[in-house]
């Protein structure tokens, strides 16, 4: 190894695949994107082509030729990281049987029903987790029961990175964090759960090896697909992208602090013993001993792409300036934002996101505000019903694509009542390439992160945001209970 190596990371997230190389010491020296699509055959369904994964990873690996030759020249490593929870079934000859079920899918309600009721007990203390339509046990025993053929050419499981990885290294493997993910992976016992996978109608043969997330899995070139890297890069397993982001929040801490998270999604990430609640999914960290926990909302910044398609397409710049002239609270307007159901801390796939106290004198301005205030309300909803331990005497790091704007970063620390810092490019495809950088130097590790800023609530504004919180939870348990009723 010497001081000019180079580290790439590469994560596969909901909307887009995005790559960040850098160098020895954490600083980024190039960055690329490809988007590619969600199907959304039916009302609650989610799914995206594998093939798309595939063209936008040679596409980013040709944007990273294009604008940093010199350094992609002095790449040794990759670290891959993904969204969790995207099941993606393989035949006998290595070609994708079905398109992948995403994590916001919400079509294996029944199922988790009759898992909770018939396997509940087993799966908890097998997987630490608690049956939900995010997981991959329950996608694939819908599979299984509405498209049998589907499952019965099934040879191969794997993650959404780890077919990237088998196509560029040939191997069939699954790093800790995404086997944990699947709900078939029992955790003390480090192996497969046979029961359980069984359930979804997969034989033992079908099943991955599973690796730590440093591992060096293999070298591109050994492969059907180079996606125009060279041959001979190490290939390092990676982690789900939650995993990714505490990493590169953290840096080489021992005792990391919390992240909040707001990418597509929202979520609050927090190092500790897992935590057995509806709602809370746990995880083991990927370079440091024990687990974390995450609790988190469907929609994040999916919900302010939403309102800006539907405000005519508004960029970024002009949403910040819109937003910065409406006041907090937005007079009176509030969203729920369950555009896709709702995961924590409802976990109810049929509640619909609201828009309540319209008045006339209400403009885009203000419906934009709203989505923002709406999102960090369903964060601060999760931490309170769920009576999570977030500290307030050490400010939690904020990651996502929120720490681009200015305003988002500020409601959140005045809803959430915490302190927050702003890690520069605190992303899980940063966070991916540190893991390989772990893996390649060893001991060394990776580098120290430095905080860019530091957020504190507005008091006045915290004081008005905690009498609009408790109407935000009035009108979310109306919205729960008449969707359980199926109004």
């Amino acid at each position: 190894m010497t001081n000019s190596d180079c580290f790439l990371g590469l994560d596969l997230g909901t909307s887009s695949l995005k790559a960040v190389l850098t160098d020895k010491r954490g600083v980024v020296l190039a960055e690329a994107s490809a988007h590619y699509p969600t199907l959304r055959p039916h009302i609650g369904w989610s799914e995206q082509d594998p093939v798309e994964w595939h063209r936008a990873m040679t596409e980013t690996v040709a944007s990273l030729y294009a604008s940093a030759p010199e350094a992609m020249d002095r790449l040794v490593a990759i670290g891959f990281c993904s969204a969790a929870h995207l099941p993606v079934l393989l035949d006998a000859d290595g070609k994708v049987v079905r398109p992948a079920i995403l994590w916001s899918d919400q079509r294996s309600s029944a199922e988790v029903k009759w898992l909770i009721a018939d396997h509940g007990a087993r799966i908890r203390d097998a997987t630490l987790n608690e049956p939900s339509c995010t997981w991959t046990l329950p996608q694939l025993v819908w599979v299984a029961g509405n498209e049998p053929d589907a499952i019965a050419r099934t040879a191969s499981l794997l993650s959404s990175k780890d077919y990237l990885i088998y196509l560029l290294t040939g191997r069939r493997q699954m790093d800790l964090t995404s086997a944990v993910a699947t709900l078939m992976y029992d955790v003390e016992a480090r192996t497969w759960d046979f029961d359980l996978t069984a359930l979804a109608g997969l034989s033992p043969d079908a099943l991955p090896e599973v690796v730590e997330s440093t591992a060096l899995v293999g070298r591109s070139g050994s492969g059907s697909d180079n996606f125009g890297l060279p041959d001979g890069i190490a290939v390092i397993s990676g982690a789900l992208d939650s995993a990714a982001e505490i990493v590169v929040c953290g840096g080489p801490a021992i005792d990391p602090p919390a992240v909040i998270r707001v990418g597509s999604s929202a979520a609050i990430l927090a190092p500790g013993e897992p935590v057995f609640k509806q709602g809370v999914l746990n995880y083991p960290h990927a370079l440091l001993p024990g687990h974390y926990y995450q609790a988190g909302t469907n929609a994040g910044a999916v919900a302010l792409q939403w309102v800006r398609h539907l405000a005519g397409g508004l960029e970024h710049d002009e949403v910040d300036e819109m937003v910065k002239a409406i006041p907090a609270g937005a007079d009176g307007l509030l969203f729920h934002p369950y555009l896709q159901g709702e995961r924590a801390p409802y976990w109810n796939p049929d509640m619909r996101g609201s828009f309540s106290g319209i008045h006339s004198r209400h403009e885009i301005g203000h419906f934009v505000r709203a989505v923002m205030e709406g999102v960090a309300f369903s964060l601060r909803d999760c931490i309170q019903r769920l009576d999570l331990n977030i500290s307030h005497d050490v400010p939690a790091r904020l990651a996502g694509g929120v720490i681009r704007g200015q305003i988002w970063p500020q409601i959140l620390a005045d809803i959430l009542e915490l302190q927050l810092e702003t890690v520069d490019h605190a992303e899980s495809a940063l966070g991916a390439a540190f893991i390989a950088m772990q893996a390649m130097n060893g001991p060394i590790g990776i580098p120290n992160v430095a905080t860019h800023s530091t957020i504190r609530p507005d008091p006045e504004k915290a004081e008005l945001y905690s009498g609009m919180f408790a109407r935000y939870q009035r009108w979310a348990a109306f919205i729960d209970r008449e969707a359980r009723m199926g109004a």
